[in-house]
């Protein structure tokens, strides 16, 4: 889908879990990573074990748009979209 371009990717349900409340969980930590420009560890998840570029680095460039999927073993599914102001 995004061939070369590949966005980073941050996972944290190795973090938060998954229970009732972990996609508002997800969701709030995808505001602060907004907010403080740094994606978080991919805890409990090595690069190897997947083609995704995984990073827990602080990205070079401005994160401006940010995608959450939250997805329960029960077969709940959210998915939302952040975006930040380009003027903040």
């Amino acid at each position: 889908l995004f061939g070369a371009n590949m966005p980073p990717v941050a996972a944290t349900k190795g973090y938060f879990g998954e229970y009732a409340g972990g996609g508002a969980i997800h969701l709030a930590a995808a505001v602060m990573a907004m907010a403080d420009q740094e994606l978080p560890l991919s805890w409990g998840c090595e690069v190897s074990e997947t083609s995704l570029p995984l990073t827990g680095r602080r990205v070079e460039r401005p994160i401006r748009h940010m995608l959450v999927n939250s997805i329960s073993s029960g077969g709940g599914v959210i998915c939302a979209v952040l975006s930040r102001n380009s003027h903040e």
